[in-house]
């Protein structure tokens, strides 16, 4: 039994750790996961490449094969590929394990697919026993199946808007050469802020994704002793619509037009880090 299966990193538009709604938008940041499994008439032995082989795409793998295998045992391996650069804040834990779970979902049950948001719910239960998430990540794991622009109430994993970004929309990530830490370590720094996480929430029923990152941004900046003012200042000087920082950073997502991207990345440059051009995409079709 073979199976593969894929998702994407995103950007943060709302962070969840202000106000426990949060939305994303997916760029072409893809991981894939791939799975080959046999019955085995002694104990289960599915084992990660060890090139993947973490906490996460551990309980991953176990709370697939339980879901969809039931008491059946299996031997077999499982590796993911992530171009998703790893805690940077562009939802690279919700994509290697979105991924994995749909490579199992494509070798143990090929005929029966799962609703993305089933299969959201189970990332946000398995990231909460694993310790990565402070909110549950619901928004993020969405994304990383639905692409798109995903908002989502986190409290009640709960999606409570799709959309997607202009099409001649794209997005240069600044990434200085430093990593955040896991988001429970950091909860603390949030409270008092779910006023302005929920005037940013607000902002995307009307489809005002440019203004409810630059409100998140500032919030998020705060919370986290960062001060990106002045460089976000700058591309917007150069026709950038929106700067923000994704997730707990370090990445900074520039959102400009597509005839502005190349001056947004010379402005980036000069800041060290590495610079990557993304494209967004565009909502894929759910399961019933």
């Amino acid at each position: 039994m073979r199976g593969i299966g894929t998702a994407s990193g995103a950007i943060s538009v709302v962070n969840a750790l202000l106000s426990g709604m949060g939305c994303a938008a997916a760029v072409d940041l893809s991981a894939r996961a791939s799975v080959e499994l046999e019955p085995s008439n002694s104990e289960s032995s599915v084992r990660l490449a060890a090139e993947c082989d973490t906490p996460l795409l551990r309980a991953t793998l176990r709370s697939g094969l339980h879901r969809l295998g039931g008491a059946a045992r299996f031997r077999g391996w499982a590796r993911v590929e992530s171009e998703v650069p790893w805690a940077c804040g562009l939802k690279s834990s919700s994509a290697a394990s979105a991924a994995l779970l749909r490579a199992l979902q494509s070798a143990l049950d090929p005929s029966a697919v799962a609703p993305d948001e089933q299969l959201a719910t189970e990332l946000v239960s398995i990231h909460r026993r694993v310790g990565l998430t402070a909110t549950g990540g619901f928004d993020d794991a969405m994304v990383a199946l639905a692409g798109g622009v995903v908002g989502a109430d986190n409290r009640s994993n709960r999606v409570t808007h799709r959309g997607e970004m202009p099409p001649d929309w794209a997005a240069v990530l600044w990434t200085p050469p430093v990593r955040h830490p896991a988001a429970p370590s950091l909860l603390l720094r949030f409270l008092g802020l779910a006023t302005e996480g929920r005037r940013a929430a607000a902002l995307l029923s009307e489809g005002k994704y440019a203004e409810a990152m630059e409100i998140n941004t500032r919030a998020v900046e705060g919370a986290l002793g960062l001060d990106y003012t002045e460089l976000r200042q700058q591309v917007a000087g150069i026709g950038a619509v929106a700067a923000g920082i994704s997730g707990l950073g370090p990445t900074l997502a520039v959102v400009a037009p597509l005839d502005r991207l190349s001056a947004c990345e010379r402005e980036l440059g000069q800041g060290g880090g590495s610079i990557r051009r993304v494209t967004f995409l565009r909502p894929r079709q759910s399961a019933p």
